[in-house]
């Protein structure tokens, strides 16, 4: 171990100047099921630091304003704007913030299920250059949602893409494309009567590996996501078109009605005859409360 590790213990200095906005899954159940236990962005200043010699979880942090500086290889390197610090499971990282102007950093923690693959599949922190623009936006979106209206369908769909710009970054992604081909198709053709059997001849590849990587990418099985896909395409066309609800009903992939509506109600917490109405009249819907986010606040512990 290098001299420099062995200086360091599990630290979380945060100091008068810092706010943090966080938003924990014990709150938000939804994050849960993507495996993700925390998500928030900060607004940092000396004397912040924070070390975790053996964090328990992926830790996906990314800077798009000021500078701060990370270790990286046993160096303390500097951390600016576009960068992101991917940091494994069971690997030390620290990060401080070392100017007086601001060093906004936006992040998330994957929990680590028994044996499954980490997200951050890196057996050291690394610092790579992306675009973050977009998603600081989505998470900055996520944490007012959740502080405010709590819509759920919402909030779900936030999250979903979080998790989708934070595997982006982590490269899980990138070594799975042919999963993503699939559900283009299954997008593109919500009314078939879709099976594993064939959902894993489209994407090339075993049924028991593409239950594996859909319980990796999110947290549910192949038959589920398909479900997830018809859900969100039920919302947009509920909030956007008059159409009558068995109408909608078919387009969202449904022959039957019933089955439509009792699994709607179950997804989104409400029947699909009251969303509509909600949306028409400008107003969210927060039939199971996920509980409420005081906004900017400062909290004793980050990780």
């Amino acid at each position: 171990m290098l001299e420099i590790h062995k200086s360091l213990r599990d630290t979380h200095l945060i100091g008068s100047g810092c706010r943090e906005s966080t938003v924990f899954h014990e709150r938000c159940p939804i994050m849960a099921t993507f495996h993700i236990s925390q998500i928030g962005h900060s607004e940092i200043r000396p004397p912040y630091r924070m070390v975790r010699v053996d964090p328990s979880a992926s830790h996906i942090v990314a800077c798009f304003a000021g500078r701060g500086r990370t270790l990286i290889d046993g160096r303390w390197q500097t951390w600016g704007a576009g960068e992101v610090l991917l940091a494994p499971p069971h690997a030390l990282y620290a990060f401080e913030a070392t100017e007086d102007e601001p060093w906004k950093i936006a992040w998330l923690f994957y929990e680590q299920p028994p044996d499954t693959v980490p997200v951050v599949d890196y057996k050291e922190s690394i610092l790579i250059k992306a675009n973050v623009e977009s998603f600081v936006a989505v998470l900055q979106t996520f944490c007012r949602e959740v502080g405010g209206e709590a819509e759920r369908s919402v909030i779900q769909s936030l999250t979903a893409l979080i998790d989708l710009y934070a595997r982006r970054f982590a490269g899980s992604i990138a070594a799975n494309e042919r999963i993503w081909g699939l559900w283009g198709q299954v997008e593109a053709d919500l009314a078939r009567k879709w099976n594993n059997a064939e959902l894993a001849r489209l994407a090339a590849m075993s049924e028991e590996h593409l239950r594996r990587l859909c319980r990796r990418q999110y947290g549910r099985t192949p038959m589920a996501h398909v479900q997830h896909l018809r859900m969100l395409r039920a919302c947009a066309l509920l909030r956007m078109m008059p159409d009558k609800l068995d109408t909608i009903s078919g387009m969202a992939g449904y022959s039957s009605m019933f089955a439509f509506s009792a699994t709607f109600k179950r997804w989104a917490g409400v029947p699909p005859s009251a969303y509509r109405q909600k949306s028409l009249n400008g107003t969210s819907i927060a039939a199971r409360p996920l509980g409420h986010h005081g906004g900017n606040k400062t909290h004793s512990k980050l990780a």
